[in-house]
């Protein structure tokens, strides 16, 4: 099996499967993410135009590279605990690569649509009955999970789009490392490690997918914060047994890099997503949006009573 590679700005060749590409990456559902902006900061920085697709394949090279550590350091984990650990690695992958297949135009601008009067029960009702898996609706239920909008939606595109590439009883893994849900019922040292793999790509402070944004967000924009210097950050990662079981850590080596980490981001919400230009944008956006999604529902309404 032959790899494509992709050039990237920020991390060179990236390397991806041929099969993926084919049933993944050529796909029209994912080639639209080429169209799908990935901020608007364009109001505040004029160089600041990037999209879903680099960001996607960008947040598929880091978990790579987190993957690798996260194997190197299971030498202690027992084999029969977790067998096909190795297969829910490709899982991972392809979360990381589809996370963000169900935004729509205008990014997070147009998040609002996904949700039925406001409330999130469509949207977790389809993810139960595609990974048909009742233990994810009680957890829903009981941790009161609200992953964003478009999480959400990428979780139904991809179960609907790309199910052939994933097998019926990793589907509700697949959906857990988009979302951030993690597993609580009937722990065990398999579903341990799957969260640690779930905290990778959706965790509150660092995963891949923040990564990726906060050194691609600077660098197209050309707001200049801290470097992260994440091959040192990922490499460092390892899973450790605890009290409360398997937990993801980090080397001490890398203290200085999480450091920075949590300051980019911080800089980032505070200097350019709340900054007048880039608040306004949006908010004419959204008020537009709105409005013309109005305007149709009501012509859609009156052709069908014509």
């Amino acid at each position: 099996m032959g790899n494509k590679r992709f050039k990237d700005p920020i991390y060179g060749y990236v390397e991806v499967d041929d099969d993926i590409v084919q049933q993944v990456l050529d796909t029209a559902a994912f080639q639209r993410l080429r169209d799908i902006i990935q901020t608007s900061y364009s109001p505040l920085y004029s160089s600041a135009l990037h999209n879903r697709f680099t960001h996607s394949i960008g947040v598929y090279h880091l978990g790579k590279l987190a993957v690798n550590a996260f194997q190197k350091s299971c030498v202690d984990v027992p084999s029969t605990a977790f067998p096909e650990l190795d297969e829910y690695f490709g899982v991972f992958l392809l979360a990381c690569l589809l996370h963000d297949v169900g935004h729509a135009p205008f990014s997070h601008t147009g998040e609002a649509f996904y949700l039925k009067n406001a409330k999130y029960d469509n949207l977790h009702e389809e993810i139960v009955a595609l990974t048909a898996d009742a233990a994810l609706e009680e957890e829903i239920r009981k941790n009161s999970y609200k992953a964003a909008p478009h999480e959400l939606m990428s979780v139904i595109v991809s179960l609907r789009m790309f199910g052939g590439v994933i097998s019926a009883e990793r589907r509700s893994f697949f959906a857990r490392c988009i979302t951030g849900y993690k597993y609580t019922e009937d722990m065990n040292t398999k579903k341990e490690l799957m969260n640690c793999l779930i905290e990778l790509l959706n965790s509150k402070i660092i995963d891949v997918d923040k990564l990726d944004y906060l050194i691609r967000d600077s660098y197209m924009a050309g707001f200049d914060t801290v470097k992260i210097d994440y091959i040192r950050l990922l490499e460092s990662i390892r899973v450790v047994h605890t009290e409360s079981g398997y937990e993801i850590c980090y080397y001490k080596s890398a203290v200085s890099v999480i450091e920075n980490v949590v300051y980019a981001h911080d800089a980032e919400r505070k200097w350019i997503q709340n900054h007048p230009s880039v608040l306004y944008e949006a908010y004419l956006i959204e008020i537009f949006s709105v409005r013309l999604f109005m305007n149709l529902w009501e012509v859609i309404i009156l052709i069908m009573y014509i």
